[in-house]
């Protein structure tokens, strides 16, 4: 089975929430594992989704180094993220790759 994560930055304005971007992009998903609990969250017994939300902050210290190919996109989604941003939804996703 292959894995993506999915990066979902979530604004808080004036007791709302809004989703400001998303990416399916490449973070050093380990790192976090070992600091927070991502959060089983499938709905197929087949497939594993896990989640957790961390701030925006402290996501910089999952970026991969942009020398790393594809460490970049990251690095550029966050960068340009406003500063309304307070949280990142972190989505790994398993799916079938129909790789054997």
């Amino acid at each position: 089975m292959a894995l993506e994560t999915n990066l979902v930055a979530i604004r808080w304005l004036e007791g709302k929430y809004e989703v400001e971007s998303s990416i399916i992009a490449v973070i050093d998903i380990e790192a976090l594992r070992s600091k927070q609990p991502l959060v089983d969250v499938s709905e197929d017994l087949s497939y594993l989704d896990s989640a957790t939300v961390i701030s925006r902050i402290d996501f910089q210290k999952y970026l991969l180094a942009e020398s790393v190919p594809w460490g970049s996109s990251a690095h550029k989604w966050h960068a340009s993220l406003s500063k309304m941003v307070r949280f990142i939804l972190v989505h790994e996703v398993e799916w079938e790759s129909g790789l054997g």
